[in-house]
C-alpha cells in the first residue's frame, strides 16, 4: 500500500502550469487520501486553466503509479480555493525570488 509520505514525495516532481515551481512546495496538494490499493489526490493550481488542470492531473497519477505500488489513483481539481503566494512554503519562495513579506 502506497503511503501519504510517498505520494507527497512523488508530487514534488509535478511542476504547476504557470508557476515554475511542484505542486507541493507552492501549497496547492490539499488532500491524499489512501484507501487499500486507491490513492485520491486533491491538487489546487495558481490560475484556472482547463488545459494545464489536465496536464498537472495526468503527471500527477502517472507519477505515483509508476513509483508508487498504488493501482487506482484520481487525481482531482480543486477549484474553490484560491491560490497566493502566501500558501508557497520557503524553498518555493527562494526559488522563485519572493520575499516572505511580499506572500
Amino acid at each position: 500500500m502506497a503511503t501519504r509520505s510517498e505520494v507527497r514525495q512523488v508530487l514534488t516532481h509535478v511542476l504547476d502550469g504557470a508557476v515554475a515551481a511542484n505542486v507541493v512546495d507552492l501549497g496547492l496538494l490539499y488532500n491524499i487520501d489512501i484507501i487499500g490499493d486507491t490513492v485520491h489526490v486533491q491538487l489546487g493550481a495558481t490560475a484556472p486553466d482547463a488545459m494545464t488542470d489536465a496536464e498537472v492531473t495526468a503527471e500527477a497519477r502517472r507519477l505515483i503509479l509508476q513509483r508508487t505500488n498504488a493501482l487506482h489513483v484520481r487525481v482531482d481539481m480543486v477549484h474553490n480555493r484560491h491560490w497566493t503566494p502566501a500558501m508557497m512554503n520557503d524553498e518555493a519562495r527562494k526559488s522563485l525570488n519572493i520575499r516572505a513579506d511580499e506572500g
